[in-house]
């Protein structure tokens, strides 16, 4: 999914006195990678103001489906041919996550402003609400389930942060002039209708707050949970069993991880990906077999850089991360078809300023040569040609450009690093 963000309405609009009407508006599209091929989708939203907390949305089909809010309402669209459908529910903007059952309910979870958990249950045109928790919750995530169901994992907190058992300033989050020092966990429960099943603790007393996991559900393959320990610095794997959550660490470098995403495929097994804070690392851990192994997808230096990653197994088994840029407001995708032994070799994205003038990334650390290559075709792995090369001696960090032809099919462009 894609967000466009525009200064001015379309059409544009005039004050009295001629001047273009300014503010904040924004757009949701989806985008598309096939065989190497990106292609966009018709807006799923006009250019509007107010659009908040866009998301996709869990379903057990094959259907695509976007949520976001605006206001109080929360709007629902289901991308079908000839026209989109919308569902809008009045359901305050929250922290919160949508998944769509198998026989079509719509399953709402939200944190609302006192930290609770509520379920929002719509079907048969009627709206149903359900507490799961008290709270304070931190965030929650759910998917989709078969029948009328949806799994959800969600993670709780205390207001004690300096565990003085004392209601000090900003402590009393909901107001309710009481200290909520609920354990710091992170728990699994199961949603039927508006039915919750028993609570189950994957992860209990973590001292800091879990805000980074995703969970997978299919009836096959049961539950799985991926998310990032604040306390062991690290990123874990949990799995349901017959009668109790089983666990492993995944991650080989200590560090603070976010955006922790996750994905199974029955074949090729699961795959996590997460990003290490303090170093600025992309990372893809896959399992086969009950074997970990951990990559390193793309690094670099400047502050505060990944702003989320996803990863997702193609039809043919293969996974493809997605991950987006602050800085850049690039979308990237990794896999293996589009790099050589998936990042044996460090590739650097690049930035191109004008149609023809491609900017060369700074050299990461310990490169000593940087290699310019196009291709025509992404699928074919082997399709990849020189164009130009530079040698980094030292620390440089200087600027170079390259201009590329100007004719032709289009092309795509990497600089792939090499060290001694």
């Amino acid at each position: 999914m894609k967000v466009d963000y525009s200064d001015q309405p379309d059409p544009p609009e005039y004050n009295d006195i001629g001047f273009p009407v300014l503010g904040e508006y924004y757009q949701l599209s989806l985008v598309s990678l096939d065989t190497g091929i990106w292609s966009n989708t018709a807006p799923v939203t006009d250019l509007s103001e107010g659009i908040e907390a866009p998301s996709l949305v869990s379903r057990h089909d094959t259907a695509v489906t976007v949520a976001h809010w605006t206001g109080d309402l929360l709007h629902i669209d289901t991308l079908v041919s000839p026209a989109n459908t919308r569902t809008t529910l009045p359901i305050p903007k929250r922290v919160g996550s949508v998944a769509v059952d198998a026989n079509e309910g719509l399953h709402v979870l939200a944190v609302n402003p006192d930290y609770e958990l509520w379920h929002y249950y719509y079907a048969d045109e009627n709206l149903t609400l359900t507490k799961l928790s008290d709270g304070p919750v931190c965030h929650v995530v759910a998917v989709a389930g078969e029948g009328d169901d949806c799994h959800v994992a969600y993670s709780t907190f205390s207001e004690d942060v300096n565990l003085n058992g004392e209601i000090d300033t900003g402590e009393d989050l909901n107001a309710n002039g009481v200290l909520d020092e609920t354990p710091m966990q992170l728990i699994y429960q199961s949603v039927d209708t508006t039915t919750p099943s028993s609570i189950e603790l994957v992860d209990d007393d973590t001292l800091l707050k879990l805000c980074a996991f995703d969970i997978y559900f299919s009836s096959a393959h049961g539950v799985k949970l991926a998310y990032s320990d604040p306390v062991g610095n690290a990123v874990r794997f949990s799995e349901r069993g017959v009668s109790a959550w089983s666990t492993v660490k995944v991650s080989t470098i200590a560090g603070m991880f976010e955006s922790v995403a996750l994905d199974f495929d029955p074949a090729a097994g699961v795959a996590i990906t997460y990003i290490n804070a303090a170093q600025n690392r992309l990372y893809v851990a896959e399992e086969s077999g009950g074997i970990w192994s951990e990559t390193l997808i793309a690094q670099v230096t400047t502050g505060d850089y990944f702003a989320g990653a996803d990863v997702a197994f193609d039809s043919d088994g293969q996974v493809a991360v997605l991950t987006a840029e602050k800085d850049r407001f690039y979308l990237n995708v990794y896999t293996r078809s589009a790099l050589p032994d998936f990042l044996s070799t460090l590739a650097r994205p690049i930035e191109i300023r004008s149609a023809f003038i491609i900017t060369w990334p700074t050299p990461s650390e310990g490169a000593t040569k940087q290699i310019l290559q196009s291709s025509m075709n992404l699928s074919d792995s082997d399709s990849w040609e020189f164009v130009a090369q530079r040698s980094v001696f030292g620390s440089s960090n200087e600027t170079m450009e390259t201009t590329v032809e100007m004719e032709g099919p289009s092309k795509f462009y990497r600089v792939v690093e090499q060290s001694d």
